[in-house]
């Protein structure tokens, strides 16, 4: 007998039999479910209480019963082709609709003149159709730009970079973090030459000073609702400048956001009105006042920082630090908000909503309306508070409608619920489906739902019995088994967009996760504290500093012991479909038809992958020489055909960025790449040397080569102290020197010459200077050398300096690669030239200069440059080369 769609009653409390003790039993059974009926009534029960020990869930999982999730993924299948480009027109899609209308109208018609008819089939196929062409007419009509648009009319201006003045308002929470701001705007007016025009669209604004700016005014604090007249640079969405580069300009468009404006100065942001919605006023005054109780009552910025991730989603005050050591140990969803968060926040308010109510005398039904009304309400306000974020709009919805179910005493099936926040979702922003952050949450819930319990039941074969009898046990053993599940559920999306999934979490949630909600509570009790008793609001501002501090040092102690986990770089797509139906098999187990077909596909799949890599590889063993795009700096990648890696030069550090950490080190991790045999610092400058501690600390180096020039800068300082520190072998090259690279490579320094001969030279002449050889192929790498090293070089050179690739000297300056150099480098019998320019977009040094351009193109050299191409690599097999550029 059947309870519900997804339980069961107890066959030992409800037997099939008819005899007297069976009677009985089910007598007793009836009894008892009357007794707590009664007791609901009365308040002294909720309806959940209902089932307990009486109900069994039904682990079982039919697909059929969850409409709305085969809703969503219709819609899915209809964006996934409408984003392939192929059949874009909305009247296909219209088509499509109407014609699930005329399967619907046949069915119809078929169910009355047939006895037995196939309008079931019609109806159900008429569904997917329409799913499908509403899910790709909603794409279409998302992605397609109106005469107002501003990407549309401002081609000219965003294409070239210009300034220009918009006006409109605030469409986001802005983010504050490494002294810039950047928010989401919604465009009304933007100025063309001297005519204002009306326009519509979002632009990405960044408020950040020039790094070049020595004493920059502040820029004035901007909210969300604001409206604002912003001047400053408009441009395209970034593309990706390096292969391992977080591809951005996608990200924005799949937001709806073509363009970016840079303002660069304070006087160039102008404040009209500050927002006057009522709700958003409440929710820019909460953000506020929250922000505020956090730095008064918790006494850590650490603590400060992390509260404000959990309670308003702004996680631009947490630490690189400790975002790796989360991201590391399998805990950055902590971080994140998300369905748990969610949990907590309704759970704490709904908890304490049952006392206070009941102190009015209302009546059960009345208490239970205002306490799901109050509950949702508020979790809509905490979903506003974070930004609205994928996870959070979805759990919001599944604790909506659970919530709804439990008052209008219906069930309401985490599968069906969760399908209809994916519709939601996907309606609202179709593009939300290739987001990371969407995928994520959806298939966190689904392993949880599905995989849980077969996890569980497994758990239970393998411990003894009296062990699952045990509280503590029973609890340990169901905290590990809900990160299993949602580990693996999650597994194919965390490979394929970060190639990384950490196993520490799998243990260390079993205390993450309780210090996450000790510290979520605490802070929660503590803003509700504040407007009655402050001194409580302190102590509970305490406490939820001692849970986040103890959270921090678990994430850091579990990166030092438990940071390992499954590293795929570049999965394929076979190897994905591998993973994924490995994970069904675990989901279908008990179905052996099912289990043996997926097993026979994860094969398949499996060997597919082998052999497609197999096949793919090049057994020509080749040196790669990559020219990494860091802006205005230098960063070169050598690896040769052994495996040995030498990297030249570490990018520029800003007060904005570090080409160490936001691009070196990714691109690194991008090859497979732990350690360094070789790391060369050309000149003490920061645009060369700047990126470089940041690799001292994560990566292994095998030794550093320098010029041996010093710099009193507090960059060479901390360098010096983390060689000391790291115990890196450190020595300073002179003209003659020869690096070891391997048996196939040859590098030989030729500049600088002895202090006898460089002494008085300037920190760029005195680079050091390295010319490489592999087969027939030579290359020259001559760091910043400028017009007398070049002289030198040719004195002393002159028949060597002949190359097949050679990196532009100086970034392209008027100063670097003279005549005589360019002579030196293209004049011999190489009939194969490439020049590569490491310099930054839009530099303030005009690099590179006309005259040098004319200079290299006259000589017959092929010039590629790091401000147009992004990265260049270039790739030798010992008689010819081969560029790649990432544009």
């Amino acid at each position: 007998m059947r309870f519900a769609s997804s339980h069961r009653l107890h066959p030992h409390l409800w037997p099939a039999g008819d005899s007297n003790a069976d009677r009985e039993t089910q007598r007793a059974v009836l009894l008892t479910l009357q007794a707590r009926c009664r007791l609901c009534l009365e308040g002294k029960r909720t309806l959940p209480d209902l089932a307990d020990g009486i109900v069994d869930p039904d682990s079982s999982i039919h697909w059929g019963s969850y409409p709305a999730l085969l809703v969503a993924g219709a819609l899915a299948t209809g964006i996934l082709i409408a984003s392939t480009g192929w059949l874009v027109s909305p009247w296909t899609w219209s088509g499509g609709a109407g014609l699930s209308v005329l399967l619907w109208i046949m069915a119809t018609w078929d169910e009355r003149r047939r006895l037995v008819s196939l309008a079931n089939l019609m109806r159900l196929s008429g569904a997917i159709v329409l799913g499908i062409s509403v899910g790709a007419l909603r794409l279409v009509v998302f992605d397609a730009p109106t005469d107002r648009s501003l990407h549309r009319q401002a081609q000219h201006v965003i294409a070239n970079g210009d300034t220009t003045t918009i006006t409109g308002h605030v469409a986001g929470a802005p983010t504050r973090a490494n002294g810039s701001t950047r928010f989401k705007f919604s465009v009304a007016t933007w100025r063309s030459e001297n005519d204002v025009r009306p326009a519509r669209g979002m632009v990405q604004v960044t408020l950040r000073s020039s790094p070049w700016d020595d004493a920059p005014a502040p820029f004035p604090d901007v909210f969300e609702g604001d409206r604002l007249s912003l001047h400053g640079q408009l441009e395209p969405p970034p593309e990706p400048r390096n292969p391992a580069d977080f591809d951005y300009g996608a990200y924005l468009s799949r937001r709806g956001i073509h363009s970016t404006l840079y303002v660069s100065q304070a006087a160039d942001v102008r404040i009209q009105t500050r927002a006057n919605a009522p709700l958003q006023r409440l929710v820019n005054q909460s953000r506020a006042w929250i922000r505020m109780l956090t730095e008064r009552h918790v006494p850590t910025d650490t603590s400060q920082a992390v509260l404000q991730a959990l309670l308003l989603g702004d996680k631009s005050h947490v630490n690189d630090r400790q975002r790796e050591a989360f991201a590391r140990t399998g805990l950055m969803h902590l971080l994140a908000v998300s369905g748990l968060h969610v949990l907590l926040v309704g759970m704490v308010l709904y908890t304490l909503l049952r006392p206070i109510l009941h102190r009015l005398r209302l009546s059960w039904r009345a208490i239970e309306i205002l306490r799901a009304g109050l509950t949702i309400g508020v979790l809509v306000l905490y979903m506003l508070l974070t930004g609205s974020p994928p996870s959070v709009v979805r759990a919001v919805i599944m604790a909506a409608l659970l919530i709804g179910g439990i008052v209008l005493q219906r069930s309401a099936h985490t599968l069906n619920t969760l399908g209809v926040a994916a519709i939601v979702l996907l309606m609202l922003r179709p593009t939300a489906l290739f987001d990371a952050g969407f995928q994520l949450s959806l298939s966190a819930v689904t392993g949880i739902v599905v995989l849980n319990p077969r996890i569980e039941e497994a758990s239970r074969a393998i411990l003894p019995e009296r062990w699952m009898t045990m509280a503590p046990v029973e609890w340990l053993v169901s905290m590990i088994t809900v990160s299993l599940a949602a580990t693996l559920g999650t597994a194919p999306v965390l490979l394929h967009h970060f190639g990384f999934v950490a196993l520490g979490g799998l243990v260390l949630n079993v205390v993450a996760i309780p210090l996450t909600a000790i510290g979520l509570t605490a802070g929660l009790l503590m803003v509700l504290a504040n407007p009655v008793a402050p001194v409580a609001a302190s102590s509970f501002g305490i406490a939820a500093d001692a849970a986040i501090r103890l959270l921090a040092e678990t994430a850091l102690w579990g990166e030092t012991w438990m940071g390992a986990g499954l590293e795929l770089t570049n999965p394929s797509g076979w190897t994905l479909l591998a993973l994924i139906t490995g994970v069904l098999v675990v989901a279908q187990f008990p179905r052996p038809r099912h289990r043996w077909r997926l097993v026979t596909i994860t094969g398949l799949a499996i060997c597919i992958s082998f052999f497609v890599r197999l096949l793919s590889g090049d057994a020509t063993p080749k040196l790669t020489v990559t020219f990494l795009d860091v802006g205005q700096g230098d960063a070169v990648l050598v690896t040769t055909p052994e495996q040995r890696h030498m990297l030249i030069d570490g990018g520029p550090v800003t007060p904005y960025s570090d080409a160490g950490a936001s691009v070196i080190q990714p691109h690194l991790e991008h090859l497979g790449i732990e350690s360094l045999d070789v790391v060369v610092a050309t000149h003490p400058d920061s645009d060369h040397l700047g990126g470089l501690p940041t690799l001292f600390e994560s990566v292994s180096i095998g030794q550093f080569i320098h010029s041996g020039r010093r710099a009193s800068s507090d960059l060479f300082e901390r360098s010096r102290a983390l060689l000391h520190s790291k115990s890196i072998p450190s020595r300073a090259v002179v003209t003659g020197d020869r690096l070891a690279l391997g048996s196939d490579v040859i590098v030989e320094v030729l500049s600088p010459p002895p202090q006898s001969i460089s002494g008085a030279w300037s920190e760029n002449d005195a680079s050091v200077v390295l010319a490489m050889t592999f087969g027939k192929t030579q290359i020259l790498l001559p760091g910043d050398i400028e017009a007398t090293a070049e002289a030198w070089l040719v004195e002393t050179f002159a028949e060597e300096l002949d190359a097949n690739l050679v990196k532009v000297a100086h970034h392209g300056s008027s100063t670097s690669s003279s005549s005589a150099l360019v002579q030196s480098v293209t004049g011999g019998s190489v009939s194969e030239i490439i020049a590569v320019i490491p310099v930054g977009r839009h530099n303030k040094f005009g690099m590179p200069v006309p005259e040098i351009l004319t200079r290299w193109h006259e000589s017959g050299t092929r010039v590629l440059r790091t401000d147009l191409h992004g990265s260049v690599s270039v790739h030798s097999d010992g008689r010819s080369l081969s560029a790649q550029t990432i544009r």
